[in-house]
Parts: C-alpha cells; structure tokens; sequence
C-alpha cells in the first residue's frame, strides 16, 4: 500500500473460511516526506561568507546531512542558516538530504561560482623629477574594471596600466600615493 499523504489510516483486513470469520484492524501513520530545498546565493568571492537557509518542510528534530564540497562551516548546525566560507575559486556543489521519522526526502544540489580575486599590481614606487612621466600599473585581466584613486595627473585613471604625468612647480619634493582598484563581474 501506498499512501501520497501523511495522515493516520485504518488497515482491515477480514477472513473467512468454512463458515469461519476473523477480522482485525490496525492502525497505521503515514508520516510525511520532508524535503531538502534551500536557498544559495549564485556566486560568492573567495574568503567571503556566504549564508545558505534551509527552506523545506524538515522538523527541528530532522537529520539534516549538508555537504558543502570543501567550504568551511563559520557557522550554523541542523537546518541553519549556515554561513560558508571557500578559500579556493571553482563551481563546487552544496548537497543537502532531510531524514524525518524515517522518511529520506530527496538530494537537493545548487552550485554556487566562487569567483577568485583580480591579481593587480600598482607598480614599484619611482623617484623622478617634474615633467617625467612614470608608467604604473600592469597588463588588464578580462572582464575586470580598474579605478585609479587620486585621478590627478594621470593620463587613464580608468585603465590597468596609465602614465603618471609628473609636474611639481614648487622647489619642495611632492610624494602622492596612486591606488589601484579592480573588480571582476562577480564584484570581488
């Protein structure tokens, strides 16, 4: 017998033979599937937490088993939520699987992109009198935004690699410190 929802039944069951009857009863409860769905965010940088939350219809008594594919627990047990931290980029698959009164729901698998840093170099720090102008910066990484911060005096403040056009009209030595930001097209 099978039954598609959890609720209490009554089995009967009744005999008879040569003029003979029997009949007995039992009851039987139907407990319900669990399930295993939750939610996770699409991409993640690498070393940045990310929260997992159970959203499925497991009781606080569940067994809850959770892989998270190499991502290290920062927080959270049972359902969750869980906060997951992966130290190294790649596509790994978070599994859960919910095991209720006997009842094992099935696997649930979502990947998550773990997005790796841009590697940016600024460039060695140059002593050069006024009116030199000083390349800083390196070759671009695909689908990666760079920002100069200050924006004065350089030729492309938006570009991986630009020149700095010196000019100090003052006979005091002028220091200013360029930095250089890049983002990829997950936001790391």
């Amino acid at each position: 017998l099978q039954w598609s929802n959890a609720s209490n039944e009554i089995i009967q069951l009744g005999v008879a033979q040569f003029g003979c009857t029997d009949a007995s009863t039992f009851d039987v409860l139907v407990n319900p599937m669990p399930n295993s769905p939750f939610n996770l965010q699409p991409a993640v940088c690498v070393g940045d937490p990310v929260t997992i939350t159970y959203m499925g219809n497991g009781q606080s008594t569940a067994t809850y088993t959770w892989d998270f594919d190499g991502g290290s627990v920062q927080s959270g047990s049972g359902a969750g939520p869980y906060s997951i931290i992966w130290s190294t980029d790649g596509n790994p698959d978070v599994t859960l699987v919910v095991s209720q009164l006997g009842c094992v729901s099935p696997v649930s698998a979502n990947q998550i992109f773990v997005a790796p840093y841009p590697v940016i170099n600024a460039g060695l720090n140059a002593l050069v009198c006024s009116g030199i102008s000083v390349p800083v910066g390196l070759a671009p990484e695909v689908d990666v935004t760079y920002q100069w911060s200050p924006t004065t005096d350089l030729i492309d403040p938006t570009s991986s690699s630009t020149s700095v056009s010196t000019n100090n009209p003052t006979i005091t030595t002028q220091v200013t410190t360029y930095t250089l930001t890049a983002t990829n097209t997950t936001g790391c």
